[in-house]
């Protein structure tokens, strides 16, 4: 179950403690320890992940301290594949959800016959937000940071050669990068004379609007499928299923995907601008277009894209100016059956789906039931 509630509370002592034990009871060890974390702490969590020879995976520096890593050894030891991963997966970003969370990582494994033990040194660092949050800003400093690490390390042993030391001052980069992101959206922190960190959030862009089965997601933008391979998995299952008709549980059902994963897909393809979503097509609708429509008139390449998108397959592409009169005559209290009757679309040449679904995208149409 994915916890997804936050509320802001001042309490200390045990309330903690009781609200764990109480979570506990209802939702599994694992989320219960999000569920608290997420209602008293702030929206990042930084954690910075060894291999060690004896222990194996170990948390050796996170801040909040008392984070949601330490808080339930269950939820670490459920997440720790993945946060030490094997060495195929080294120096790459990797970004898993479960439990509630996502967890933002770039695990990296150095190679030193004579500065390791076993010849290696394997960490990770990275970001845990709550799984109802966009990682997409997120991934880039990932990558940064992990890579401050790296050249701090290869410089001057700065991970490896005292472990107490270690911990100490990478907690205190962890607590640096996590309050100033969180009050400023950028840190600068000097950690030697050398090397100074800086991270800067991107431009956030708006949050994607709420997501619902019954929506009909439609492709804006074209996918550059070259490097299809390196998506997520959950998108290279449900982009195949994108096509302009199938609403979203219909595209969790032939993707043999569970809803709430191609909810949280759909939501990604929004914040990047792949998608537009609209409603169920249906006869009984009633549309109408708005100022923005306009922009068909004006648009050279949106009105060759739009002829090609509503053209009947078999007939010939009607003219624009036949299709901009046809939308023009869209008005409140006519539904869209009567409509098509009316003016013999089928002979046109329109394609009564596709022609009211761009409408829908490119002029931002409006829908009334």
């Amino acid at each position: 179950m994915c916890i997804r509630d936050r509320v802001s509370t001042q309490s200390t002592g045990s309330r903690p403690k009781r609200l764990l034990q109480a979570a506990r009871r209802s939702y599994g060890q694992a989320e219960a320890a999000v569920l608290c974390h997420f209602r008293m702490q702030p929206s990042i969590n930084a954690f910075y992940v060894e291999f060690d020879n004896k222990l194996g995976p170990t948390v050796c520096a996170e801040y909040p301290h008392e984070g949601i890593l330490r808080q339930d050894t269950n939820l670490f030891d459920s997440l720790s594949e993945y946060l030490i991963p094997k060495s195929d997966c080294c120096n790459k970003l990797l970004t898993v959800t479960a439990f509630g969370v996502t967890v933002i990582g770039y695990p990296i494994q150095l190679q030193d016959d004579d500065r390791y033990e076993r010849n290696h040194l394997l960490f990770n660092v990275g970001f845990i937000i709550s799984d109802d949050m966009v990682p997409t800003p997120y991934e880039p400093l990932v990558r940064k940071l992990a890579h401050y690490l790296q050249a701090l390390e290869i410089e001057s042993s700065f991970l490896s050669r005292d472990p107490g030391t270690t911990k100490a001052d990478v907690e205190k980069i962890l607590g640096a990068v996590v309050e100033g992101l969180d009050k400023e959206g950028c840190v600068h922190l000097p950690v030697d004379d050398a090397n100074i960190i800086h991270l800067n959030l991107s431009l956030k862009l708006p949050d994607p609007p709420s997501v619902y089965p019954f929506q009909v997601p439609i492709r804006v933008r074209g996918f550059d499928t070259s490097d299809f391979g390196e998506w997520d998995l959950t998108l290279q299952q449900i982009i195949p299923h994108i096509n302009g008709r199938s609403y979203i549980k219909q595209i969790a059902e032939r993707a043999d995907v569970h809803l709430q994963q191609v909810i949280m897909g759909i939501k990604h393809l929004l914040y990047i601008g792949f998608i537009k979503l609209i409603d169920i097509f249906q006869y009984s609708n009633m549309y109408m277009v708005t100022p923005e429509f306009t922009q068909l008139a004006e648009n050279r390449d949106m009105q060759e894209e739009c002829v090609r998108y509503v053209t009947l397959p078999g007939h010939t592409p009607p003219p624009i100016t036949e299709i901009f009169q046809l939308y023009s005559q869209l008005k409140p209290g006519v539904r869209f059956g009567d409509f098509c009757g009316r003016y013999n679309t089928d002979a046109v040449g329109v394609d009564n789906w596709s022609g009211a679904a761009s409408c829908a995208c490119v002029t931002d149409l409006c829908v009334a039931g």
